[in-house]
């Protein structure tokens, strides 16, 4: 949506259990979220976007996803200067992982903040993220494959 003051906000929000799939997606001039999740048998997947611009030029996007179980989830937000994405998959029905990513621009661009976290857990399952301030980008990447998890 748009705020009376120009400010902007874009949110995405996908949940699944069971043989399921969902799917997602806002946007504004500015700001655009998306987020997706598919999981089979006992699996469950969720993952949420959002992305949001001040009306004094502040930006920030965040992103997370987790799954449970056979099931794959991720979620991507923008706006003009920032950015956030993750994502997860499991192979597997006690498969876990989670990821998430964050980017912040303050107002006049004093404050920059970009962070990425992903953790992969149980025998067999991956996990990604990013986050974007302007230029800079932290990454993070984690697997786990029947008990090797570095």
């Amino acid at each position: 949506g748009v705020g009376p003051f120009g400010g902007q906000f874009s949110s995405s929000t996908s949940e699944v259990s069971g043989n399921a799939r969902a799917r997602g997606g806002a946007s504004t001039p500015d700001t655009s979220a998306g987020s997706a999740a598919a999981s089979e048998g006992d699996g469950s997947g969720r993952s949420s976007a959002t992305a949001a611009e001040g009306p004094l030029g502040g930006e920030v996007s965040s992103s997370e996803s987790e799954i449970d179980g056979t099931a794959a989830a991720g979620s991507l937000a923008e706006t003009d200067s920032t950015g956030a994405g993750s994502g997860v998959i499991g192979f597997t029905e006690d498969a876990e992982a989670e990821a998430s990513g964050f980017g912040l621009r303050g107002p006049f661009g004093f404050v920059r903040i970009e962070n990425a976290e992903a953790d992969a857990e149980r025998p067999v399952s991956l996990a990604g993220a990013f986050g974007r301030s302007g230029d800079d980008v932290d990454t993070d990447g984690d697997f786990c494959f029947f008990g090797f998890c570095p």
